[in-house]
């Protein structure tokens, strides 16, 4: 993997492809329980999205809200606690923003971004 890409995907994404090539099934297994365990709203806010698509409560738009570019669209939450209050962006806007969270909110608190609370 370059460090170009590594740059553009976001943490949690990385530390599971480590965990799957130590091919330890058992410490990806407890590394998944331990981040479902710390992000609970995070899960619940990703489930509430993918049944109101599914059920047809909420339409996935064909093209990103920031780029105008098609393709698969993710759904970025701003407030985990308002559910379906979503922004639908492509993949490289999705990964984008995070990055740019994470360089506001790491600095400013002096620890990681999992930790910041943001």
């Amino acid at each position: 993997m370059s460090d170009i890409k590594t740059e553009l995907v976001p943490h949690e994404v990385i530390e599971n492809q480590l965990l799957v090539a130590l091919d330890d099934k058992s410490k990806v297994a407890k590394y998944h329980r331990k981040h479902h365990d710390n992000n609970r709203e995070q899960f619940r806010a990703h489930d509430a999205v993918w049944y109101a698509v599914s059920r047809g409560r909420l339409k996935k738009p064909d093209v990103c809200s920031v780029c105008g570019d098609g393709g698969k669209m993710h759904a970025h939450h701003e407030d985990y606690s308002k559910r379906l209050d979503v922004v639908w962006v492509c993949e490289e806007c999705h990964n984008n923003i995070h990055i740019k969270h994470r360089e506001r909110c790491a600095p400013k608190r002096g620890r990681a971004h999992a930790d910041c609370g943001d």
